[in-house]
């Protein structure tokens, strides 16, 4: 562990915070006022989960807590599993028909959105009409885009989105086609409409990829699905964060006893 986090781990305890987990430690301090009423100011809670060390944890790839981090992942496919996917239901057979057709279409991904919600806390998804790969026919699609490359930027009257801004990764390959790098497009939704830019470091053929566009749903077409967030929180909270200090102390305490079995 650095120091940096050693001392900071010190003076949140000092400060009454008592001892916390790595997720944590890791978020973000950075908060978005809103005004002020008449008993004090409020602040919107704007610190996100570390959503790398949280699919870590998931994954069980993190050195730091191989030996804990096993236990992570069915903490979270239990409740999955458990939750299910969603039903609908209407009174016209035909919407009823479309609706169970749709459901069934997209139950992988609803599971998916689950999961996503629990382990990071935050899943947005983007609702698209797009031609199909294989039939060729235009449909209803839901794409899953990773939390860490959106930033929603809230409307306090009404509570949705006054924008989002998206960061699409693009990578670079020389003549050969090997990867040089990467180049980050960003695009902005607004209700009325869509803008692209793109990093002024990008390569000549991709600078054509900026541009205003109007958006055709007059909404901004994505959903931000997050767990257990209080009302002043603008992120949810990941369901490994209450189990992450005992993680690492299993951990710990399962190394430390190898190592002596092993001597």
């Amino acid at each position: 562990m650095s120091k940096e986090s050693f001392w900071r781990r010190v003076l949140r305890r000092l400060s009454g915070g008592g001892i916390v987990g790595e997720i944590s430690v890791l978020r973000t301090p950075y908060y978005i006022p809103i005004p002020a009423g008449t008993y004090g100011g409020y602040f919107l809670d704007s610190t996100r989960v570390n959503y790398t060390l949280a699919r870590q944890l998931y994954n069980n790839t993190n050195d730091k807590y191989k030996l804990g981090a096993g236990f992570a992942k069915p903490i979270i496919n239990t409740t999955v599993g458990f939750m299910g996917v969603p039903h609908f239901s209407h009174d016209n057979v035909e919407v009823a028909w479309e609706l169970e057709r749709v459901a069934s279409k997209w139950a992988g991904k609803f599971i998916r959105i689950n999961r996503n919600t629990l382990r990071d806390g935050d899943c947005f998804v983007r609702i698209e009409r797009r031609e199909q790969k294989y039939n060729g026919k235009v449909d209803f699609e839901l794409t899953l885009i990773p939390p860490e490359d959106v930033t929603p930027i809230p409307d306090p009257i009404n509570g949705g989105f006054q924008k989002v801004y998206i960061r699409h990764h693009i990578p670079i390959y020389d003549v050969n086609g090997n990867t040089m790098g990467e180049t980050i497009l960003t695009e902005i939704i607004t209700p009325d409409e869509i803008e692209y830019v793109i990093d002024g470091r990008a390569p000549l053929e991709l600078q054509g990829l900026s541009g205003i566009q109007e958006n055709p749903w007059g909404f901004i077409p994505i959903v931000h699905f997050k767990n257990e967030a209080e009302e002043y929180q603008l992120f949810g909270v990941s369901e490994l964060e209450p189990v992450e200090p005992f993680l690492k102390a299993y951990h710990d305490t399962m190394l430390f006893a190898v190592q002596g079995a092993k001597m």
